[in-house]
């Protein structure tokens, strides 16, 4: 078994993970899959898990799986969603850990977001 055949469910999973995303749960989760039950499947320690998934992606599996979520917060505001709502359905804890994470990543609050949103 080559480096390639061990990394394969890794793409096979980021293309999985892209195509299918639907958070769950207040927690690093996708499509019933924790990053913990992902490493137990491949049978592989959590960090190697982590270090193979960040070689191979570019980005640790929280990273990925935030950049996720926060993709899909932003298309469900743009439908009108309110914004308790969004930071809801996209699995995040509490409003406070939503607001740094969207702020961050897209440099606006996601209120301001909601309103340039209905201004188009």
């Amino acid at each position: 078994m080559g480096l390639l055949d061990f990394v394969q469910p890794f793409v096979d999973f980021k293309e999985h993970v892209g195509c299918h995303f639907v958070p769950c749960q207040a927690c690093d989760t996708f499509n019933g899959h924790t990053a913990c039950k992902l490493h137990h499947a491949l049978y592989t320690n959590k960090y190697y898990f982590a270090h193979l998934f960040k070689e191979e992606t570019g980005v640790s599996p929280h990273s990925y799986i935030l950049k996720k979520r926060l993709l899909m917060s932003k298309e469900l505001i743009e439908q009108g969603l309110s914004i308790t709502d969004v930071y809801v359905r996209c699995g995040f804890s509490d409003y406070t850990h939503f607001f740094r994470a969207f702020k961050k990543e897209f440099d606006l609050t996601p209120k301001q977001y909601f309103h340039l949103m209905k201004a188009i």
